[in-house]
């Protein structure tokens, strides 16, 4: 298992993660423990070779050109989905303030901000995936680009670090500030932290009528030893003492090791009531019962929490007709 993401897993309890997720990722750790599996540890560069942030660029001499030769023709819908096809991929890897192709992209060209969220979500990432600070980042440093005209985020995640909600909220705010618009396209799964994204983006699509979307909420897991506990299989005895000073420090999960779930209760209430205040804030026709954890399929949601069906070329002429207002 990649360093990062066990280090994220061992140091963070509340998540909003669909459940088998959840369950896998933490079998996968319960595992590496028992074993003592020792870790290679490796650099964040080295973490992040699969090349995930991607800019969509148009250039302007080719759009001109294209102006030119339809001249008479580029009134109509058909000819603007023509002017979507121009744009490029561009693959940009690595750390979101030194990307590789920013420098041929001309102050003329129109950019639009591709970004994947896919798999279980964590602050930090891992070695196939960007983490919400990534993501984070790469948004607020395209949403400061005057010629960035919107972002389009593809997800297919079940949710994960509760604490990711933050750094999504920073990223969209920027965007929005900035009158970019924001579209995600659901391919997969779009469950419980990245819901919570998908309700902070201006429109939803998905990309199949079975997607799955939902699963709101917050849970908390962790392995639980309380002082003077004995490995059974090592015979390894558990000891903490704390100093007289600071009888209040961990005092939850301590209360937790002895069968007291109650201060634990207070913060996993307190994650899932700001989470469902968030969805009612930005989806407010979301059915009561839906805001309880229910999963539903994409083709259920339209016109509550999606926009109905599209693909990538879809969302790319969404961000043009956006523009034009």
């Amino acid at each position: 298992m990649n360093i990062a993401l066990t280090k994220e897993l061992l140091t963070n309890f509340f998540w909003n993660i669909e459940y088998n997720a959840g369950a896998s990722l933490a079998q996968a750790v319960r595992a590496n423990i028992a074993s003592h599996t020792p870790f290679n540890e490796t650099t964040r560069a080295e973490d992040k070779l699969t090349p995930r942030m991607e800019i969509l660029v148009r250039k302007a001499s080719d759009r001109r050109q294209f102006q030119k030769e339809n001249a008479l023709q580029l009134t109509g819908d058909k000819m603007l989905h023509q002017q979507a096809a121009l744009f490029t991929k561009k693959i940009a890897v690595g750390n979101a303030r030194s990307l590789t192709w920013w420098d041929e992209i001309d102050d003329d060209d129109d950019v639009i901000n591709l970004l994947h969220v896919e798999g279980p979500i964590t602050r930090n990432g891992g070695a196939c995936s960007y983490g919400s600070k990534d993501i984070r980042d790469q948004m607020l440093y395209v949403a400061n680009m005057q010629n960035c005209i919107g972002h389009i985020l593809m997800i297919d995640s079940p949710g994960g670090n509760a604490f990711s909600a933050n750094d999504f909220e920073m990223a969209t705010d920027a965007a929005r500030n900035a009158n970019q618009p924001t579209i995600g396209l659901i391919d997969g799964m779009c469950c419980s932290a990245a819901f919570d994204l998908s309700a902070m983006l201006d429109e939803v699509y998905y990309s199949h009528p079975k997607d799955i979307i939902g699963c709101i909420g917050t849970y908390f897991t962790t392995f639980t030893n309380k002082n003077g506990d004995q490995n059974t299989i090592n015979q390894e005895v558990f000891r903490e003492i704390y100093a007289e000073v600071s009888s209040d420090k961990n005092a939850a999960f301590r209360e937790l090791a002895e069968g007291n779930e109650e201060l634990i209760k207070e913060w996993v209430n307190k994650f899932a009531n700001e989470f469902r205040e968030r969805v009612k804030n930005r989806r407010p026709n979301t059915p009561e019962d839906w805001l309880k954890g229910k999963d539903l399929e994409a083709s259920e949601t339209v016109g509550i929490w999606t926009q109905g069906q599209s693909d990538l070329n879809g969302c790319i002429q969404r961000i043009l007709d956006m523009q034009q207002r």
